[in-house]
């Protein structure tokens, strides 16, 4: 095969030339008249062999479509001829003729001859024999003017036959090269053919590099037609490939390409594939997400950015566990047309776990998101700040900065003040501890909590001891007392180990925070950051020990979120299920949030039975195990309305009725044998004592508590509420019997017995004075005398309450004598 001998410049490429002799026309078989002769000899589109399928030339009018032409395009009207010739082949005469025409209206001089050329071709195809001829004229005429020394083509020809054959086989592309060195030969001054060439050599190189000789030929090229940005990028791809840094140069380039990325011309197709090649698919998203905002309507720009989308989902098929950046852009996608998709897949990433130079890419594209597709200004600015609080530079944060700069109009010197002195706290903000899980609550459940995780700290051995005293040190911390609180964090970090010292670090990294100590503050973050390095947990969710701290406190803190208590603990588990106290917890956490339920799911009672075969010393369990299990007995028990079917259960139910007594006793043994427990225990015990023994019994064990921790003001109170409720339990069988009247003198006696008692506290005076008043109604005198004495305790209560209003009513009585004597009482008892 012969090869054209042109300067060392196609020697340099990896494969020959594939034509001898090229830029002579191929003889045609054509026969008939010599216009046919005439036309076989013409060089151009019809007659270079340009050959493909409708397919392949579908798809490169859609090629030359994106080109979009402007009029200062160098090959504007090369563009016309060829995709005239394209709908020519695909039997478009008409769109042909539109797209000649177009062209005719673009070139000059010499330029023509293949336009010309083409016209020809296309009337003789059309049938139209005058106007082919006319058009052969025209070629004949344009070839004196413009005569060409030897044999060759005119320059102009060998430029747009390169120029068109460029679209083909590799092949072809060597065949270009050739051809548009030998147009230079004759007119070495014209730029856009040297670009083209270098081009068409860099395309066949795509992902190689190139020899040196051809590298410095690439740059000379550029230097020249310096404005020529997709040459530009080409060389700065060939530069990367051979070793140097250039990241810099294709982010200006970028910039600079995103006016006018809607042309293929552009060069934001090779800055793209630029970015894949250094294994950086993240940033080609960000250019074309950038070409996207300036160009939305652009076919183009939308399918490089789709290429570059197939790219993410590859790498994320690939890599499912690595590749958590790459969703982000894959979100953005969706942002388009489906925009419920991409909240969700944002919603779920902004949840994740991350390294901060992921999280700060994270931030910036989804402020570009809100504020692109979601036109959610105010909310954009806030993840750009978020970004740029990231203390790490990267070209997200100073792209963050750059918008903030022209969102909020201040500087940059000023954005990056406010954000040195902003990102200790969007550091504490993003620590899961106390401070961020939103428990607000009054201050008198403050204290009513911090009293009660007191008590419970009597319990050496409870396995809540390092998170009890966090807790209190975050309510000591809300109540104002910071040393109280500092103290107890620091228990806290004596008893905890390994992950569970996180939610404590956190806490004392908000305190040292709140106490204006930043350099204690920044240290305490610093071991949070060591400690999650040291602890990675699997996939996104927190710490199983965070997550079962956070139930905790949610246990402690509130009655109506125990249920979310319940589900942080199962995804703990999920984690850690060998971790039998979280079990033991979550199971009261569950009951205890249905404990109104009637009948109670079986599903409850079945995972609280699983959890005590986990932890069977865990009387606490127990106890609400049993008093659940009599719960439901006793239910059933009230369904039973027909006497056949409660004989033919009889034997049934007192046989469940004293099996559930005697493991209730059972129960309330061993808890005194197991003092160190018994705080933590006492108050489902006594309530199983109650329901299923009796109210004595359970004062008698509160009793019993109390002198083991005489000094105990939680047993104090469980004894009080136990001494209460038996009050209650008498003045409601007086009230039976006075239902009666053969046994008034019976409730009368119940009464006077317990007007003897010397151990009742206030409110319990109260009620019993108040209760005894009513049972008295029909002795006026007597009735209000022990409302007056109900009332006379200075003890805020109902029973206080509802005896004034009782006395309130005396007053408009018919009863002069004792009208007076209540006025005078009114008038005289303590206001409270």
């Amino acid at each position: 095969m012969a090869l054209l001998r042109v300067p060392p410049l196609t020697e340099l490429l990896l494969q020959p030339p594939c034509r001898g002799n090229s830029f002579r026309p191929k003889a045609h078989d054509h026969s008939g008249s010599s216009s046919d002769s005439a036309l076989s000899a013409l060089q151009c589109h019809f007659t270079w062999d340009l050959n493909g399928n409708d397919h392949r030339m579908h798809c490169l009018i859609d090629d030359l479509i994106d080109i979009c032409p402007s009029e200062s395009t160098p090959w504007r009207g090369q563009m016309y001829n060829l995709q005239g010739f394209f709908q020519a082949r695909l039997g478009r005469s008409s769109e042909a003729l539109t797209l000649f025409c177009s062209a005719s209206d673009v070139l000059t001089g010499p330029e023509l001859l293949v336009n010309y050329s083409d016209l020809a071709w296309l009337h003789h195809q059309r049938e139209e024999p005058e106007q082919s001829q006319e058009y052969l004229r025209r070629v004949e005429q344009l070839s004196r003017e413009h005569p060409t020394e030897g044999d060759l083509p005119h320059p102009e020809v060998l430029a747009e036959k390169a120029w068109s054959l460029m679209k083909f086989s590799r092949e072809q592309k060597l065949e270009a090269v050739e051809l548009f060195e030998a147009a230079l030969k004759q007119e070495p001054h014209r730029v856009e053919w040297r670009s083209s060439q270098v081009i068409g050599i860099a395309s066949i190189h795509k992902l190689d590099r190139v020899q040196k000789e051809f590298l410095k030929k690439m740059q000379e090229a550029h230097e020249n037609d310096p404005e020529n940005l997709y040459l530009s990028a080409v060389c700065l791809i060939q530069r990367q490939l051979h070793g140097e840094s250039v990241e810099d140069e294709m982010n200006d380039l970028a910039n600079r390409i995103i006016p006018t990325a809607n042309s293929s011309y552009s060069g934001i197709k090779p800055v793209i594939r630029f970015y894949r090649q250094i294994k950086q698919e993240n940033i080609a998203i960000f250019w074309a997400e950038e070409a996207l905002e300036h160009h939305p309507e652009s076919r183009y720009v939308i399918r490089c950015a789709a290429l570059c989308y197939k790219w993410r989902k590859q790498v994320i098929q690939l890599y499912p566990d690595s590749a958590l950046v790459k969703e982000i852009d894959l979100a953005d996608v969706y942002g388009k047309s489906k925009r419920s998709k991409a909240e969700q897949m944002y919603k779920s990433l902004l949840q994740r776990k991350m390294e901060p130079s992921q999280k700060q890419m994270l931030y910036n594209r989804y402020a570009k998101y809100l504020l692109s597709i979601q036109q959610d200004k105010r909310k954009a600015i806030k993840y750009f700040w978020k970004a740029v609080r990231i203390d790490h530079d990267s070209f997200f944060r100073d792209n963050s900065i750059e918008i903030l700069m022209k969102l909020t109009k201040q500087s940059r010197e000023s954005i990056l003040a406010e954000a040195q002195s902003l990102s200790q706290i969007a550091k504490l903000e993003d620590l899961e501890c106390h401070f961020t899980w939103q428990l607000n609550r009054s201050k008198s459940i403050l204290f009513f909590v911090r009293d009660r995780l007191e008590d419970l700290l009597y319990d050496e051995s409870t396995p809540w001891r390092g998170q009890m005293y966090n807790l209190q040190g975050f309510i000591q911390a809300r109540l104002g007392r910071s040393s109280e609180a500092l103290t107890l964090f620091c228990s806290a970090s004596d008893v905890l180990t390994g992950p569970e010292l996180l939610v404590n670090y956190s806490d004392l990294a908000w305190l040292h925070h709140q106490r204006e100590e930043p350099e204690q503050s920044q240290e305490y973050l610093s071991r949070v950051e060591q400690l999650s390095r040291e602890h990675p947990t699997e996939g996104d969710l927190p710490r199983p020990e965070v997550l079962a701290e956070k139930a905790f406190s949610l246990m402690e803190f509130y009655n109506d979120q125990k249920l979310l208590a319940v589900n942080r603990f199962e995804e703990a588990l999920m984690q850690q299920p060998q971790r039998v106290e979280w079990l033991s917890a979550q199971a009261i956490a569950l009951v205890r949030a249905k404990r109104h339920q009637e009948p109670l799911d079986e599903e409850v009672l079945i995972k609280m039975k699983r959890a005590l075969d986990q932890d069977p010393n865990n009387l606490e369990l127990y106890a609400e195990y049993l008093y659940q299990q009599d719960r439901k007995e006793k239910q059933r028990n009230q369904r039973e309305q027909r006497s056949w079917r409660r004989e033919q259960r009889g034997e049934q139910s007192t046989s469940t009725a004293a099996h559930l007594k005697q493991e209730a006793s059972a129960v309330a043994a061993q808890l005194l044998e197991k003092p160190v427990t018994l705080h933590r225990d006492i108050r489902s015990v006594l309530e199983l004592q109650r329901s299923v023994v009796s109210v004595d019994a359970a004062v008698s064990l509160a009793e019993k508590a109390l002198q083991k921790f005489p000094d105990s003001r939680y047993l104090k109170s469980c004894l009080s509420m136990s001494l209460k409720l038996l009050l209650q339990t008498e003045i409601d069988r007086a009230n039976v019997l006075a239902k009666s009247n053969h046994s008034l003198s019976q409730a009368d006696r119940i009464y006077q017995d317990l007007l003897l008692r010397q151990d009742l506290e206030p409110v319990s005076k109260q009620q019993l004075y108040n209760s005894y008043a009513k049972f008295l109604k029909f002795d006026k005198q007597k009735s209000a005398e022990y409302h007056m004495m109900a009332a006379e305790i200075p003890q805020r209560s109902y029973f206080r309450t509802n005896s004034i209003d009782v006395l309130m009513e005396v007053i408009s009585g018919r009863d002069s004598a004792l009208r007076r004597e209540v006025e005078h009482f009114l008038e005289t008892i303590q206001e409270i």
